[in-house]
């Protein structure tokens, strides 16, 4: 019986909500240690759990519909590499022009994203298996 059978949702798209929930958790314990020594005159909005969430899941949602595209069109699966480059501009797009966010800051914020996404997903992939990677 499949992992995710119970909760209905199908084996990829609960490995995504998974990882993202994972990584969202480190990304805001990081973005935490960043904002240490923040002043109250330095603002941006503050980024909680649910915005680190989509930073993760929204890319790797992306990234399933572009190795899709690819398949489709026969393509080598090596151009689904570069579906990974949105883990730093989903959330830097994000940041600067939904949130507002300083340029620098924003950077700063959305640089860790692709580091702790794909860690955690080689985590995911390998604790629960490797079927639909």
């Amino acid at each position: 019986m499949d992992k995710y059978a119970a909760l209905g949702v199908s084996n990829t798209q609960g490995r995504a909500m998974i990882q993202a929930a994972i990584a969202g958790l480190i990304l805001l314990g990081l973005y935490k240690f960043i904002d240490r020594n923040r002043v109250p005159e330095d603002f941006d909005p503050k980024v909680d759990w649910w915005m680190a969430f989509v930073f993760v899941w929204a890319p790797s949602i992306l990234i399933m519909f572009i190795s899709i595209g690819i398949s489709a069109l026969s393509l080598s699966l090596n151009w689904v590499l570069l579906g990974y480059v949105l883990y730093f501009l989903v959330p830097l797009s994000i940041l600067k022009f939904m949130l507002e966010f300083k340029p620098k800051r924003a950077i700063l914020y959305s640089i860790p994203v692709p580091i702790v996404a794909i860690i955690t997903e080689v985590i995911i992939v390998v604790m629960l298996g490797n079927s639909n990677a």
